[in-house]
């Protein structure tokens, strides 16, 4: 069975985008500066199943996030480390994975947001987790430990420190999605063999290690559990999920047989021909979902929770939950041909493509007679691509045609006539908007916009801003929001500069231009804020 296109480029777009972040961006000032984005991402609660609630709180002094389902097992709880290379992501970006995990398994689960590094190296981020299952233990009959990546490595030491510490805070089970458990290893034969199928890449991970670690060793076994060669035979049992085809794939079997061999029960499944921590990966897939397809994962739970109680009863059907995924007959020759077949779609085109756009280039080669079409003569003529999607006033112009200053004219024409379009806003009818000490008065500032769309997505999207009198604008990542009330918009070229009136709230002290996206009926707009003159802010902060 193949891959749905969104599965394989979404993957192979991951593997292009780690591959290409250089070693000066992972310095610890820079991941300062970049992980409040990448770790604020989160699944709104719309795409959540349904009888699943979403709860923020804080447990032993570590903020976290509660996934609750409907009639769920009070006395039972899953306490889950999200992965993430130690320093990135957030209970947000597990959101829509533990929401299953919960509502599937019926077992209340609690993300902690551990501290992370470069400030907050090892071994605190273990103690944050340390912390919340001690407090929950206090609380509940039965916490079992979980987590994925980075996470599944705190998840196994916290369940370490808990037999050490006596039988009385022992974890009733864990369960391990993808670990990275030895942070040493980036040349095993997992390495050479799938590195260029999986998405994680060498070289950045053995920088994430480090920073990680800070002044401790990577052969430490507190640091690289895989590297532990005895573990307590009180150990709780283990359920162990990883892919045929991941990096990780070598260590994680050490672990297994290390565990083995010290007594410990251990239920492991390797699902052949997938990649790195792919149930989580279930919503690049939507399409596939209830077809059997493996990373529409956690379904058919009730059947995987009778076989896993027989064979490991103190698990239970408390975390089977996370092995609850459809048999995939894909092999890793499969799996290559799709991702060859992907990189060769991506070359065609010059460039990454979104899934509309493969669409559209299938039905073209099916439809020879659409050729003629605008949108399929430009898709047949990839190299037009690098001068469409530039503003007006600096698209490619022949010789003839140029003048001193005549695209600042034309430019200041469009944004004239933008202008005049729009009736008088009463200012002091606009609210001002005030948050964490920020304030932004709407009547008496104005920030420019570029707004950018695809050329197949121009003529709905126009009509809609056209006709709408509130359009929002949120972008998680920056803390943005952006409304805009009654003020109609004039686009009169594919990218036209149009000025707004619009609202802000909290943003970071040091934001740059950002580029953001968002819908306009199925479709994505790209919204660029390019100059700001925002104010009056409190604390002497503007940019």
């Amino acid at each position: 069975m193949a891959l749905p296109y969104s599965f394989v480029a979404a993957v192979a777009l991951f593997r292009r985008t780690l591959r290409a972040v250089p070693r000066s961006m992972l310095n610890p000032s820079a991941v300062t500066y970049f992980q409040p984005l990448t770790n604020s991402v989160g699944f709104p609660s719309l795409v959540l199943p349904e009888g699943v609630a979403v709860e923020q709180d804080t447990v032993a002094g570590v903020p976290g996030e509660w996934l609750l389902p409907e009639n769920g097992d009070q006395d039972s709880l899953l306490l889950w480390a999200h992965g993430g290379g130690f320093m990135f992501c957030s209970p947000g970006t597990h959101r829509q994975f533990l929401a299953k995990v919960a509502d599937r398994s019926k077992c209340s689960v609690f993300c902690p947001d551990y501290r992370k590094p470069p400030s907050n190296p090892f071994p605190e981020p273990g103690m944050d987790v340390w912390n919340s299952f001690k407090a929950l233990h206090n609380k509940h009959r039965d916490v079992f430990l979980g987590g994925d990546s980075a996470g599944g490595n705190l998840a196994l030491e916290v369940a370490r420190k808990a037999c050490e510490e006596g039988s009385n805070l022992k974890a009733s089970g864990v369960v391990l999605l993808s670990p990275w458990v030895d942070l040493s290893d980036t040349s095993s034969e997992s390495w050479v063999q799938f590195e260029d199928i999986d998405f994680i890449p060498a070289e950045q991970a053995g920088v994430v290690a480090e920073i990680y670690a800070g002044t401790a060793s990577l052969e430490d076994p507190a640091v690289s559990p895989a590297r532990r060669t005895e573990w307590p035979k009180h150990f709780p049992p283990v359920l162990l999920e990883y892919a045929g085809a991941e990096v990780f794939r070598s260590q994680i079997e050490r672990l297994e047989k290390a565990l083995e061999k010290s007594g410990v029960e251990v239920l492991a499944h390797c699902e052949d021909g997938q990649v790195h921590v792919y149930p989580i990966l279930d919503f690049l897939a939507p399409e596939a979902s209830g077809a059997g397809y493996g990373p529409s994962a956690i379904s058919d739970i009730a059947s995987v929770a009778s076989v896993q109680a027989a064979r490991h009863q103190t698990l239970g059907d408390k975390t089977a939950c996370v092995r609850g995924v459809t048999p995939c007959t894909l092999t890793r020759e499969q799996l290559l041909q799709g991702i060859a077949k992907e990189a060769k779609e991506q070359k065609a085109c010059k460039g990454p493509m979104e899934p509309a756009e493969y669409r559209r280039r299938q039905e073209l080669a099916a439809r020879p007679e659409l050729a003629e079409t605008p949108a399929s003569a430009l898709l047949a003529e990839p190299e037009k691509r690098s001068t469409y999607h530039q503003p007006p006033a600096v698209k490619a112009r022949s010789e003839e045609d140029k003048a001193p200053g005549d695209e600042m004219q034309r430019l200041e024409m469009l944004k004239g006539m933008a202008r005049s379009q729009m009736p008088a806003v009463d200012s002091e009818a606009l609210p001002s908007k005030t948050i964490e000490h920020y304030t932004f008065a709407d009547g008496e500032d104005s920030v420019s916009f570029s707004i950018s769309l695809d050329k197949d997505l121009f003529d709905g999207a126009a009509s809609f801003l056209k006709e709408s009198n509130q359009v929002k604008v949120s972008c998680r990542a920056t803390s943005l929001d952006i409304r805009i009330q009654d003020v109609p918009v004039s686009l009169v070229a594919p990218e036209t500069l149009v000025e707004w009136k619009l609202t802000l709230s909290p943003l970071y002290s040091r934001v740059e231009p950002l580029l953001t996206t968002y819908k306009v009926r199925g479709g994505k707009v790209s919204v660029r804020l390019v100059k700001s003159k925002v104010g009056p802010w409190k604390n002497g902060v503007k940019y």
